[in-house]
């Protein structure tokens, strides 16, 4: 993992794997001269000691969207 938000993202991760409760990301960034994109995944708790998840990346319609991590947890 790298980029300015990378630790956000290991955090999400060690607290799914703590305490075994699925969490959503998403992450909005922009680069220069190209519209934002944006990475939206879950990471889930399998037994006995797995974490898994899924990403979809994609590309924003909106102009000049804020730069920005997301993070909630979802209900079991």
């Amino acid at each position: 993992m790298h980029g300015p938000r990378s630790a956000d993202v290991l955090d999400a991760f060690r607290a799914c794997a703590t305490n075994h409760v699925p969490i959503w990301m998403r992450q909005i960034v922009e680069i220069r001269d190209k519209p934002a994109r944006y990475v939206e995944g879950v990471v889930f708790h399998l037994d006995p000691d797995v974490i898994c998840g899924g990403l979809i990346l994609g590309e924003m319609t909106t102009k000049n969207p804020a730069s920005s991590f997301e993070k909630r947890f979802l209900s079991t």
